[in-house]
């Protein structure tokens, strides 16, 4: 299915079937694992983390959302560059990470990815995107862009690279790269 920007939902159902890595029950809320402590308050009590999703397509928004709430975060929207400024400025340390689009009206994600870093330097931000200019995607990597998520993209690709990023944060030693996470960096 088709959702603009050539944005693409991979349907996974002829797939290889087995059980999702990290996946809980329905109803259930995943446990964060033992000796995890939250980053000036991003992560709440209950180990759910809060992410701020930045993207103008209302459909690729919602998507990511729903992905991330399944994931048992938190997440704020934003549909353009200074409302995901705007949003982020209010409380930037209640956010653990930042998925954010390229191509948005008012600002562009390099703009936003600027100023995000201004406020917090150590905010893991993941670029997801359909097409990025590689002079700007490569000023935004050596600014300290965590990661680059190509779209389309598997949940599981996303999961993965949002798992690493938070765990990152909550835990200053984060484990090694597993080959989803070395396949998107290749990749980027």
């Amino acid at each position: 299915m088709q959702l603009g920007n050539d944005t693409a939902i991979r349907n996974m159902a002829n797939e290889k079937p087995g059980p999702v890595p990290g996946a809980t029950a329905p109803g259930s809320r995943p446990q964060p694992a033992p000796g995890r402590h939250a980053a000036a308050g991003a992560a709440r009590a209950d180990g759910r983390a809060r992410v701020l999703i930045a993207d103008d397509d209302p459909h690729v928004r919602d998507l990511l959302a729903c992905a991330l709430k399944s994931f048992g975060h938190e997440t704020v929207t934003a549909a353009n560059g200074p409302e995901a400024v705007e949003v982020f400025s209010a409380r930037p340390h209640e956010f653990i990470l930042v998925l954010l689009g390229f191509e948005m009206p008012g600002l562009n994600g390099e703009q936003i990815f600027l100023h995000l870093r201004a406020l917090r330097p150590d905010l893991p931000v993941i670029l997801i995107s359909g097409y990025a200019p590689a002079a700007p995607l490569e000023r935004m990597r050596a600014a300290g862009l965590n990661a680059v998520i190509h779209k389309p993209f598997s949940i599981g690709a996303l999961r993965a690279a949002c798992t690493r990023h938070i765990d990152a944060v909550q835990d200053p030693a984060p484990p090694p790269l597993n080959d989803a996470e070395e396949a998107l960096t290749a990749a980027g």
